[in-house]
């Protein structure tokens, strides 16, 4: 790994706040709590006299998995890559993915970072690599891509680079996780910088195969972890979405590119089935899935520089197309990125889908039903977002991945029923070369 990698943030208070690497002690003499000293464990943790512990010693250790934990009782994590402590089912891990540029000439930082942290805690740990990235990477998406093939059920993250996507695999050493040599999945220079990379399962195998978007629309498909570039199926193709726009059993793909927006389905399994949505903005790279009626049929969402639009789902097919291609509905103006990122997700726990995006600085929030939007910050640098239950009340928070400084943010999600709020943002990491993307999942480890 490349030295000074990142640097985890630290000195974060606060309840909700995400804090460093626990402080690891050198010797005795750095373990003094009340005025009673105590004594540094082999692992770098402080413990001290307690009645309650066989041991007669207990840790303190307040930022870590140790924490009033009897000296002796924790075989099961070590002060190294291990993460996670037991829970009756199983070993509760979050995961956090980091995309990271790496052509500005520094390449101080890998191309992704993974950290893990306990559920019920608040310190991220970096999962080691067999054999980091340095390709410049900035878009991750997690997904358990091989089912049955996949012993460990752990799961996969599918990133995008500058010249090719890979998946990322990890595989559990004790009660810790240990990141693989990654999948390269094409060679050579082709360029991916202007396509987006999804999971799909496009022949129906029940594996998730990657879909990527440039130089062309193609799968590659997934059988049992082997992957195999297909030919094209149509050129100069950007942004795509997997959905299901009829609810019948085979789901659709949304594409975006030069064409304009259309819809792919799988017909004879060919994809020959296309429905187009819009040629009037052939500038759109990015579309998302989101029920924002809350019908239940999903809508498709359209983001280009010049606006962020909607398109509803009437509920029934009229010559194959079930969307209202003639009214989109606007959500925003002028965005200034065609590739804006952008999330569906119930934030305020409502029980309606959200659109959450950046777009001219800040970042916005449209609730469900309508197209008013929730300013949650401005003037701000937020290179990617991803929202998820990072500090365990049940409520998505907001992850972002911000320039100047180049660091990871969590803001709280403090919304209440009809009321979107966030509270201000903490750091999670910061990083030498720009974060240019986040990917978040949530994984039980079983017992051993």
């Amino acid at each position: 790994m490349f030295a000074l990698a990142f640097v985890l943030a630290s000195g974060l208070t606060g309840s909700g706040c995400l804090n460093a690497r626990p402080y690891q002690c050198g010797d005795g003499t750095d373990c003094v709590r009340g005025g009673v000293s105590g004594r540094c464990e082999a692992n770098g943790r402080c413990s001290f006299p307690s009645g309650a512990c066989p041991s007669g010693w207990a840790y303190h250790d307040p930022d870590g998995p140790f924490d009033e934990m009897c000296v002796g009782d924790d075989a099961n994590v070590d002060a190294g890559t291990d993460v996670g402590l037991d829970a009756p089912d199983g070993i509760q891990l979050q995961l956090l993915a980091i995309l990271i540029q790496g052509y500005d000439g520094s390449v101080a930082d890998d191309g992704w970072r993974v950290l893990a942290r306990t559920r019920g805690t608040s310190t991220w740990t970096e999962i080691e690599e067999t054999s980091p990235p340095s390709s410049n990477c900035d878009r991750g998406l997690w997904a358990d891509c091989c089912g049955a093939d996949d012993p460990d059920g752990l799961p996969e993250l599918l990133v995008r680079c500058w010249h090719r996507p890979y998946v990322v695999r990890l595989t559990r050493v004790d009660d810790g996780l240990l990141g693989l040599t990654p999948l390269q999945l094409e060679s050579g220079a082709a360029n991916t910088d202007e396509a987006l990379v999804t999971w799909f399962d496009g022949d129906g195998d029940g594996d998730l195969d990657v879909v990527r978007g440039h130089p062309d629309l193609a799968f590659h498909t997934n059988t049992g972890g082997a992957f195999t570039l297909q030919a094209p199926l149509a050129s100069g193709e950007h942004g795509m979405a997997a959905g299901n726009w009829d609810n019948d059993p085979a789901p659709e793909l949304a594409v975006a590119g030069e064409a304009g927006v259309r819809v792919l389905e799988r017909g004879d399994g060919s994809w020959s089935e296309s429905y187009v949505v819009d040629t009037t903005d052939l500038g759109v790279k990015n579309v998302m899935w989101c029920d924002h009626r809350g019908d239940p049929h999903p809508e498709l969402v359209a983001a280009s520089s010049g606006s962020l639009r909607m398109f509803a789902n009437r509920g029934q097919g009229t010559a194959g197309q079930w969307l209202d291609t003639a009214a989109p509905l606007t959500l925003a103006g002028a965005t200034g990125d065609s590739r804006l990122p952008m999330a569906c997700v119930d934030v305020d726990g409502d029980g309606g889908q959200d659109v959450v995006f950046r777009g001219g600085g800040g970042v916005y929030v449209v609730p469900h039903g309508g197209a008013s939007t929730v300013e949650i910050g401005s003037t701000l640098y937020v290179r990617w977002l991803e929202l998820a239950d990072v500090d365990d009340d049940g409520r998505p928070d907001l992850v972002t991945a911000m320039d100047a400084p180049r660091r990871v943010e969590v803001w709280r999600n403090t919304s209440q029923p009809g009321a979107v709020s966030f509270a201000s943002p903490t750091i999670i990491a910061t990083t030498s070369d720009l974060p240019l993307g986040v990917a978040i999942t949530s994984v039980v480890l079983p017992r051993r």
